[in-house]
């Protein structure tokens, strides 16, 4: 108890008496890893937010923890960052200090805002999913590379902004956001380079706002969005050069006046 710990993996699993993880704050340490899954606690902050992790961080399957304070010091994350499972987890804003992290998965929560995210600039997977409660997005205002990025079964009006990415470089998925407008929170790409379009089951999407993107270099799939004309669909498709390959991009849109 209260030892330093400098450079090790830590893995908290499936322990029902474990209510305080304080014996391993100690501010300014780095973890190889943080893996902490099926627990009774209700909150991290025990850990003083001095925390780093090098690798992956792991947060799943937690049922009263509600919020992720705590982990104000993870920056890195180079082995990604899962959170996932955790049925009255509302608030992450805990992880608005992530850099460089290869990947950020959040699905099956109840979180209803995502952070600002200021200093990420780089991000291989960006994957926000089955968030129902999520209504407030914020920005990623520092963000330029981006990898994959999926925003499916959430209760955004406007998603995330990314101003500064110009390609995505798999594939970008917004599908079942039964109140999303617009996809314009990335409307400054132009590529996507070497994965998939697809969007779909947008109830409220009215326009696709991708005015600035020339390429696809797979499939394009824009089907099942009720209030979308179909006609601006067929422009935007058209735009794309080369044509996508096998294109789903009419059936179950909206008709044009």
């Amino acid at each position: 108890d209260g030892f330093p710990i400098d450079r090790v993996a830590v893995t908290l699993i499936d322990d029902s008496s474990l209510l305080d993880v304080s014996a391993l704050a100690h501010a300014g340490q780095a973890f190889d890893l943080l893996d902490v899954e099926g627990l009774p606690l209700s909150s991290l902050a025990s850990l003083g937010g001095g925390v780093d992790v090098t690798g992956a961080v792991t947060v799943q399957d937690n049922p009263n923890l509600v919020s992720l304070s705590g982990l104000e010091g993870v920056h890195s994350a180079t082995g990604g960052i899962q959170i996932v499972g955790n049925a009255q987890l509302q608030d992450i804003a805990a992880i608005d200090n992530l850099r460089t992290p290869s990947f950020l998965v959040v699905t099956n929560n109840a979180v209803t805002s995502l952070p600002t995210f200021g200093q990420l600039t780089s991000i291989g997977d960006f994957d926000i999913t089955n968030e129902p409660a999520l209504t407030s997005a914020g920005s990623l205002p520092s963000l330029t590379v981006l990898g994959d990025l999926s925003l499916v079964g959430t209760g955004l009006v406007n998603g995330p902004a990314m101003t500064l990415v110009t390609a995505i470089n798999n594939s970008l998925s917004v599908s079942e956001n039964p109140a999303l407008v617009d996809i314009s929170f990335v409307g400054n790409v132009t590529d996507i380079t070497s994965g998939s379009l697809t969007v779909r089951n947008n109830a409220a999407m009215t326009s696709l706002g991708l005015g600035q993107l020339r390429h696809v270099n797979l499939t394009v799939d824009v089907e099942d969005n009720p209030q979308l004309p179909s006609c601006q669909v067929d422009s935007f498709a058209a735009s794309l050069s080369p044509p996508p390959f096998n294109p789903t991009i009419e059936s179950g849109n909206a008709g044009c006046a």
